[in-house]
This record gives C-alpha cells, sequence and structure tokens, in this order.
C-alpha cells in the first residue's frame, strides 16, 4: 500500500514520529487491501496535481460508523494544506477552498482547506467533527488534528450535535422507512443519529462515530440489541439496496424517541474560545506549510535519482543468468523487488507488499559507500551495521527531511526484521541469491568456496520466518545440487 513517502502518511503503520497513527481492527475490515493501495495513490496524486500536503485523510460513512455493505462505497474525506504564500495573497479569502472530485467509481474523495476546517471547527460541524473521530485514518501528519481533537472539547456545542442527529434521524425516517419494504442500510441511518444523539444529552461531548460505541445508550434493551443485531448481520451479508420488511419494534423505537426528540429546545450559540488558541494552532499549521512540495523539493529527489544510480556500480558475487559478468547491486534490488511482489500469494496474510517491494528498493542503497558483503563473510557485524546506517542516512539526506525520515526508517525496519514485512523481504532477499545459484549450476558457491551446510545455516532461518514454503521448496533443490557437486567440499 504505497503512500506519500514525504509527509507521514498512515499506511498500516505502527505508531511513531515518522509514520503516525495505524488503521484500527476495524479499518482492516472495512478496506480491502487493493482498495487502500488505491486511496493512497489517489491521495498521493491530490497533493501533487493540486500542490497541496494533506494533514489529516479518513474513511467517512458506513465503513467508518462499522455497518458497511459488502458494495458500499469508500467515502474518503481529506483536510489539505497549500504553502504558506497562498494564505498570505491579498485574495486567499475568495480562493476555492475545497478539493472534489467526481464519482466514477467505489471511492468519493473530497477534501476541505486548512482554513475552511478551522472555521467550521469552531460552530461544531457535524461532518468534521466525525471525520476528527474517524477510526480508520489513511494519513494524518503534524499538528492540526491532534491539537484540532484537543480543542474539541472547548469548542463543541452539545446541542448544534443534537439539532444535527434529530435532523438527520427525522428526514431519513420519513424518507426512506416508509411502506411495505425498505432498505436495511436506512434503519442504520436512523438509528445511529438517535444513538448519538442520547450521547450527547448524557455526556455533552461529542459522540462516538461508530455504531458499536453508542449501543450501550439503549440502557441494556435485550430485545432492541437483538433486533439491531440480526439487522446488522443482515446487512453485511447484502448489497446496499438490500431491502425487507418494517421492523415493528425498532420503528416503535425510532418514532418514540423522535418524538421525544422534537420537545427538546436546542438553540444554541457558539460558546466563546479565546481566539488566541485557534490562531496558535492556524499559524502552527502554517509553519508546517513551508515543507509543501516545492521547487526545491523536486531538485532534492533528483539529486537523490541521480546518486542512487550509483547503485549499478557495485557488484556482487552472482551472475546474470546467460552472462558472464557479475550481477550489480541495482540489479539485485530490482530482481528482489520483484520476486516479492510475484511471491505475494504465499505471503502471511495481511503483509503489505507494496510496503515489501518499498524496503527491498532501498535496502541495498547504503553498498554505494560501502560495497557489497557476501553473506557468508566474516565481518563485525555491529560496524558493518553502522557504516550501512551512515551511508543510508548520507543518501537519503539529500531527499526532502520528511521523506528522508520515512525512508531511513523503512531501512531500519528492514534491518530489524521483526514486522511481518520485514521478514518476508529477509526472504526474498536471502533467496534470489540461491535461485540465481541454483540456475548457474552453484556458480558463486564453487568460486568463493561456499558449502551446502553454510547456504542452509545462513539463507535457511530467514527464508523460514519470512516465506516457508518457498524454503520446502529450496531446501529440496539444494539437495540435488550437492548430489551434483554444486557446492564447495
Amino acid at each position: 500500500m504505497i503512500h506519500n513517502p514525504g509527509y507521514n502518511t498512515v499506511f498500516r503503520l505502527r505508531a511513531g514520529s515518522i509514520m503516525s497513527m495505524p488503521l484500527t481492527p476495524s479499518g482492516f475490515a472495512a478496506i480491502p487491501d487493493t482498495t487502500h493501495s488505491e486511496i493512497m495513490r489517489r491521495l498521493r496524486a491530490v497533493e501533487v496535481q493540486h500542490k497541496v500536503r494533506i494533514v489529516l485523510a479518513i474513511e467517512s460513512g458506513s465503513r467508518a460508523w462499522g455497518f458497511h455493505s459488502p458494495d458500499s462505497d469508500f467515502d474518503v474525506r481529506f483536510i489539505y494544506l497549500h504553502p504558506r504564500d497562498w494564505y498570505l495573497s491579498i485574495n486567499s479569502e475568495n480562493l476555492r477552498d475545497v478539493i472534489e472530485y467526481p464519482i466514477v467509481d467505489e471511492i468519493d474523495l473530497n477534501g476541505w482547506d486548512i482554513r475552511k476546517a478551522m472555521r467550521v471547527l469552531t460552530k461544531s460541524n457535524p461532518a468534521l467533527v466525525e471525520w476528527l473521530q474517524s477510526p480508520i485514518r489513511y494519513i494524518e501528519s503534524g499538528q492540526f488534528a491532534p491539537q484540532a481533537r484537543k480543542l474539541l472539547p472547548q469548542l463543541y456545542t452539545p446541542n448544534a450535535g443534537l439539532y444535527h442527529y434529530r435532523s438527520m434521524a427525522k428526514s431519513q425516517f420519513r424518507e426512506h422507512l416508509q411502506g411495505d419494504a425498505v432498505r436495511l442500510k436506512k434503519y442504520f441511518y436512523v438509528l445511529r443519529p438517535l444513538l448519538a444523539a442520547r450521547w450527547i444529552e448524557r455526556y455533552q461531548t461529542p459522540a462516538p462515530i461508530e455504531f458499536g460505541q453508542l449501543l450501550p445508550m439503549l440502557d441494556g434493551d435485550a430485545a432492541l440489541l437483538a433486533a439491531i443485531d440480526d439487522l446488522l448481520a443482515q446487512k453485511r451479508a447484502t448489497p446496499e439496496s438490500g431491502t425487507a420488511k418494517p421492523h415493528a419494534l425498532l420503528h416503535d423505537f425510532i418514532a418514540a424517541e423522535l418524538e421525544r426528540l422534537e420537545r427538546l429546545d436546542l438553540h444554541y450559540a457558539p460558546p466563546a474560545v479565546p481566539q488566541e488558541h485557534l490562531s496558535g494552532l492556524f499559524q502552527s499549521v502554517l509553519g508546517e506549510a513551508a515543507s509543501a512540495p516545492n521547487e526545491g523539493d523536486l531538485q532534492a529527489v533528483l539529486a537523490f535519482i541521480y546518486e542512487v544510480d550509483k547503485l549499478k556500480a557495485v557488484e556482487r558475487k552472482s551472475r546474470p543468468l546467460g552472462l558472464a559478468r557479475q550481477e550489480n547491486s541495482a540489479e539485485h534490488s530490482w530482481h528482489i523487488a520483484l520476486l516479492a511482489l510475484s511471491l505475494a500469494p504465499f505471503a502471511e496474510p495481511g503483509t503489505d507488499i507494496a510496503r515489501v517491494v518499498s524496503m527491498l528498493l532501498l535496502h541495498d542503497l547504503g553498498e554505494i559507500d560501502t560495497g557489497d558483503t557476501m553473506l557468508f563473510a566474516k565481518t563485525d557485524a555491529a560496524a558493518h551495521h553502522s557504516a550501512e546506517l551512515a551511508a543510508m542516512t548520507r543518501i537519503v539526506g539529500l531527499l526532502p527531511a520528511p521523506q528522508a525520515a520515512h525512508y531511513l526508517a523503512l531501512w531500519q525496519e528492514f534491518e530489524a526484521g521483526t514486522s511481518r514485512e520485514a521478514r518476508f523481504a529477509h526472504a526474498a532477499d536471502r533467496a534470489m541469491p540461491v535461485l540465481l545459484n541454483l540456475a548457474n549450476n552453484g556458480q558463486s558457491w564453487k568460486e568463493n568456496g561456499i558449502s551446502h551446510a553454510q547456504v542452509v545455516a545462513k539463507a535457511g532461518p530467514p527464508i523460514v520466518a519470512g516465506c516457508k514454503v518457498l524454503w520446502d521448496d529450496l531446501l529440496q533443490k539444494l539437495e540435488a545440487a550437492r548430489a551434483a557437486g554444486w557446492f564447495s567440499t
């Protein structure tokens, strides 16, 4: 799931200063891997096309709420930041503050400028309040989202939320839940706002957006909970257009709750929030705008690309098939990246193959400075790692700082070898020289005095850890290679 490497993007990562927040377990179930990758690709395209930086991108709608159907759309919403000078323009107040795309498939993508988001935040805008609380985050970068969440209790007007959810429930009920057959999804489009309204009444705080977290608002009503549970199971198994007969118990509950909410006086005024808090956040975010893509960043990327061309001059011990020359490290990196991509069906379920490929394309860049070291060489492991770290820091340091930090973090993750993706990457890295030697009649094994036992000891454990089925196949072929005399004795 490739993401924008320059901007701290959410990429099914561990939390941290470089990688940001992970998707929740429910998020994993709601967003298939292929769709997640496509969403990340489109978000990156937004940044490039509009010269903006996305500071928050989330899933809204039924997938974030927890009651999506198999064919539910993906409702992607984002907050973006222009370069700082854009906001200093004399006519910036009149410039367009949304980015919208026509819906051409199942991905619905649009976003708001940071200034628009901060203005509507002071009015307890229901959409933004929900975006900030979405359990499925694609990107979270910088201070906007965490600081906005911190300010939310001071900014939030409970009656504004109550009015919104009451209106939403009332209109959905009247327009979609009347008649002999009703769409299943519409029950949840009424029940969720009604339970959110109860939450706000009870706690005077923004309601969570996940439907499951709102069910305690039914106060243990077993009949209602059972009816909702059955309905939820039906919805998750049926298309968006799935219908059913009206449910009497749920209809009675909805009607009674709407009648009760209608009696509430929901006049309100937004709370007086010290302007210095909002201004301080806006100025802090504008400071981050200086790191949005610019011409200098482009030249830095090109300088990095010229530098890594040097990897083609680093020779390894194996030879490409059918050639008398040595393989170089750039060829090796390309080959193992393609090997991992092709072996994806054999990876552990949930493995992020695009992340694996990213690691493999980066993992040997340090050899530009250190040269290649054969797996079987006797070296000081700590000193070797330190030298490669210094080399990687220098080389990726040619890039803009956020991108450099991300690339270095990927390399460190590969070196640690503990994540699911790093284990699979190591399996591909160790398997490729074995595969080339098996195809070259043990060329580098014989030339460098490598025994069958050494190959099994060095290559076996990481391949087993990352892709056992591959090692099971290689082990049989290694036995045949030993019988054929392709190892040093």
